[in-house]
């Protein structure tokens, strides 16, 4: 079980500041009052503050990213009802060219919604990566097409990232340290 400055470390850095109630939090008090581990803090976080406040969660990939059965965000689409919305290509050889001929797609990249509409009885396998049997509507709500365009690789420049981040990763970083020596002090 963590002591207490290890655990008020713990509520600290599983709060975002932007949390609207975030500032109003006695982490000292909490430390104190209640001796729970890392996952029963970000437990309580989520269910008393992250679920009260989230407004929605945009879902956005492939096959891991079913709204359906295990796995992200299939666990979530139960505990938020409503606010996930999941999105993913059209794959394979023949996803985007029956994606082209379903809804209509010419060269133009497109952002189709799928959710509350006909196209959400069509058969999911043959668009995206999912069993044959299953709808577009059981598994997603919107489809991206990236259009008739070949692939380019567009190297990424870290510059505005360290800027607008740099100081948070550096604490996430320091934080994961930390963590990591004193699981290395626990064991025999």
């Amino acid at each position: 079980m963590p002591g207490e400055d290890h655990r008020r470390r713990l509520w600290q850095s599983n709060l975002a500041p932007s949390l609207p109630v975030a500032a109003e939090i006695d982490l000292d008090f909490l430390a104190r009052q209640f001796r729970v581990s890392g996952g029963n803090i970000r437990n309580i976080i989520a269910r008393e503050l992250l679920d009260k406040h989230l407004k929605g969660l945009a879902i956005y990939g492939a096959r891991h990213c079913d709204k359906i059965g295990m796995g992200f965000p299939g666990e979530l689409a139960g505990r938020y009802p409503g606010r996930v919305w999941s999105i993913e290509p059209l794959v394979g050889r023949k996803g985007p060219q029956r994606g082209k001929k379903v809804f209509g797609l010419g060269k133009a990249p497109a952002y189709v919604v799928v959710a509350g509409g006909t196209r959400a009885s069509l058969p999911a396998g043959e668009l995206v990566a999912v069993r044959s049997s299953l709808t577009l509507g059981e598994v997603l709500d919107a489809i991206v097409y990236h259009g008739d365009v070949k692939d380019s690789v567009v190297r990424a420049d870290p510059t505005e990232l360290n800027q607008v981040y740099g100081a948070e990763l550096l604490r996430r970083r320091d934080l994961m340290n930390e963590a990591f020596k004193l699981w290395q002090q626990r064991r025999p």
